[in-house]
């Protein structure tokens, strides 16, 4: 298998994990402090 192969199936494989676990990728977990920093960076891209 090729190494494209191989990042492509990876990717892929934690794009359907992800969405089995019922995740938002667009919404990280962490700390308030880095919620409110990533909600600012969406209010300013016009997104928020």
């Amino acid at each position: 298998m090729s190494a494209a192969r191989r990042l492509l199936a990876a990717v892929a494989l934690v794009l359907v994990t992800s969405l089995a676990a019922g995740l938002d990728l667009d919404r990280p977990s962490g700390s308030g402090a880095e919620l409110r920093a990533h909600a600012a960076a969406q209010d300013s891209a016009g997104w928020g």
